[in-house]
């Protein structure tokens, strides 16, 4: 009779057990090396190696954001502007990377309006002798988990200086704690996540199953509708707080690892005054009753402010802010009406002053008086020329950390950005006066929440080229006084066929989620039919951005505007610099139209694609002459 064989026990069952883990992990590895080895499932790296004309670029890849939205948003993932760089970089060149979301990108326009650009225009005419090298890594909807991936690959291409402008994005971007491709609330576990998906094997069969079971396409939404994954977000709450602490953490990683570069954290900014917030709660203690009858005088409060009847409006207001603190729309209004009263304060005095002037029997001292309640009562209703009162102010600022919906950054973002910037070698730049919370920027710098126009645009670059500036050695003495604000402006070639894809743009994000649903509503275009069509068709991607430029410059130049067909030529060549038939045709009207600095600056671009073409060295002999 066969004895049974007895099972092991012990430390032989641990030792069998521990082989067979180590020979499966042996086998992972083995297979996860061989996925690298040949190449197989490798995840898309930011910079590419690329051939134009007769010399090789870098170039940031098209298709980086597979790293980071689900395969479901591949209609309207977003990919960084067509940006190269030199492989071999010149020893005068100084070399700044650009990073952070969709306003560094420079949505809703292209690139050249961007912070990246303006920033170039800025330091290009400041030290002319110097030559830039600025590569604009802004992706929408990326956040301070991609940029820090971002650093990390890009201190291999011997930067002179990092510039990041982000913050907006930590709860909705990319990874985000309330975003739709969260991994989780702990850092610890984003990490892991991200560190296993990362794997080649991870990746292979997540290809799989994709080609198995195609993901249903996002459709019928903005990008930015697109990446919410929660909301009603409170202060201190649990997103609330894994969002900041990834920030600050991520910040702090991404100083680390640029070391020794310098690097500069912008101060982000958004609309405080013309942006009512996005969503509003109320304390959990306050009943559906009492909610409802608190929503009730806030229409009430409402209509008495649309009506002229401020003081009373301004009573309800404050009645309905200490019983319900955390409503952001109540506080949104409190300061509709606070600055409603100061104005209307100031216009008193204006007319109070004119009438003691007239009794004080002086000429100069009733022109005084008047130019000053002019100075006070129209200019800071732009909010150009002086900051409001605090308690004007802060209502705005407080509607803005309480809106629930966080698309908007929280001043705790921009705590943590200084308190960073306080622990570490990073410089700060901080928000320009005219967008700072004290000067309630509304929609003269901005078109809709948070992305800047070119005024506003101009405003941080001009910001970041002073800082830029102190770490050029030398520059302090050489550099020239800085462009007026519509000299920048214009040398960023924003012609009238980018604002109306701006406006086209912005128009179907603000009639979309979150913003009241309004899908009916059609734009009306302000300008000739063909340019709204070809910005339709750009907006479509029937037709390249660039060739559309260039197109439209064309037909410009057969109608003999060649002013105009100079500036869709010549924003054509920056957005895309590297056919060299455009480059020619732009620099060679450049030159009859007398602007030999820019006609000169495309030729030898052209001439660098093509280095023996003879057309080519004929105009730009010409333009050197």
């Amino acid at each position: 009779m066969n004895r049974p064989t007895p099972r092991p026990q012990g430390a032989r069952l641990w030792l069998i057990r521990s082989i067979l883990l180590a020979f499966g992990l042996g086998l992972v590895v083995l297979l996860e090396l061989s996925l690298r080895l040949f190449g197989v499932a490798a995840p898309p790296p930011l910079v590419i190696r690329e051939t134009q004309g007769e010399f090789e670029t870098y170039q940031l890849n098209p298709e980086i954001g597979l790293r980071y939205f689900p395969p479901e948003m591949a209609s309207i993932q977003p990919k960084p502007g067509f940006q190269i760089f030199d492989v071999e970089k010149d020893p005068e060149t100084f070399r700044i990377f650009v990073l952070g979301g969709s306003t560094t990108a420079g949505f809703p326009l292209h690139t050249h309006g961007s912070i990246s650009n303006m920033l170039r225009i800025h330091l290009e005419h400041r030290l002319p002798q110097q030559r830039f090298e600025i590569i604009n890594c802004g992706i929408t909807a990326l956040n301070s988990y991609a940029v820090l991936d971002f650093v990390r690959e890009l201190v291999e291409y011997d930067p002179d200086l990092f510039l990041v402008y982000m913050g907006h994005n930590e709860f909705y971007g990319a990874l985000g704690p309330a975003s739709r491709a969260a991994f989780g609330k702990s850092q610890g576990w984003v990490r892991a996540l991200r560190w296993i998906l990362d794997l080649r094997i991870s990746r292979a069969l997540d290809e799989v199953v994709r080609k198995i079971r195609p993901p249903e396409r996002v459709q019928g939404k903005t990008l930015m509708g697109a990446m919410v994954g929660k909301t009603q977000i409170r202060e201190g709450s649990e997103v609330w707080t894994s969002a900041l602490e990834g920030f600050e953490s991520n910040l702090r990683a991404i100083v680390e690892a640029t070391e020794p570069t310098p690097i500069l954290f912008c101060e982000v900014v958004s609309n405080l005054r013309d942006q009512i917030p996005f969503e509003s709660v109320r304390s959990e203690s306050v009943s559906a009753e009492q909610a409802a009858a608190m929503d009730a005088r806030l229409a009430e409060a409402r209509e008495r402010l649309r009506s002229g009847e401020i003081e009373v409006a301004s009573q309800v207001l404050g009645d309905l802010r200490s019983e319900s603190p955390e409503h952001a729309e109540t506080a949104y209004y409190d300061g509709r009406a606070k600055l409603a009263a100061h104005l209307s304060s100031v216009e008193e005095g204006v007319e109070a002053g004119a009438e003691d002037s007239t009794e004080d029997s002086t000429e100069d001292s009733v022109q005084e008086s008047a130019q000053e309640g002019v100075e006070e009562g129209v200019a800071r209703e732009t909010g150009r020329s002086a900051a409001w009162p605090h308690s004007v102010a802060q209502p705005f600022l407080e509607a803005k950390d309480l809106d629930t919906i966080r698309f908007r950054a929280p001043s705790a973002i921009v705590d943590a950005i200084g308190r960073v910037c306080e622990d570490t070698r990073a410089e700060r730049v901080s928000a320009p006066r005219q967008l700072s919370p004290d000067w309630i920027p509304g929609t003269e710098w901005f078109y809709e929440h948070l992305h800047l126009k070119p005024s506003g645009t101009e405003l941080i670059a001009r910001a970041a080229a002073e800082s830029v500036l102190s770490k050029i050695p030398g520059s302090a003495a050489s550099a020239r006084p800085a462009l007026g604000s519509a000299a920048v402006i214009d040398r960023a070639g924003i012609t009238p066929l980018d604002e109306e894809i701006a406006e086209r743009r912005v128009f179907n994000l603000t009639h979309r989620w979150p913003y009241p649903e309004q899908r009916e509503a059609r734009f009306r275009s302000s300008r000739p039919r063909p340019i709204g069509d070809l910005a339709q068709a750009v907006l479509d991607d029937e037709v390249d951005l660039a060739e559309a430029h260039f197109s439209l410059g064309e037909a410009h130049f057969k109608a003999g505007r060649r002013s105009e067909a100079l500036l869709e030529m010549r924003t054509s060549c920056e957005i895309f610099p590297v056919v060299p038939q455009r480059l020619l045709l732009t620099g060679r009207l450049a030159l009859e139209e007398g602007e030999v600095d820019t006609a000169r600056r495309f030729l030898m671009q052209a001439s660098r694609l093509v280095p023996h073409d003879p057309e080519i060295q004929k105009w730009l002999g010409r333009a050197r002459q």
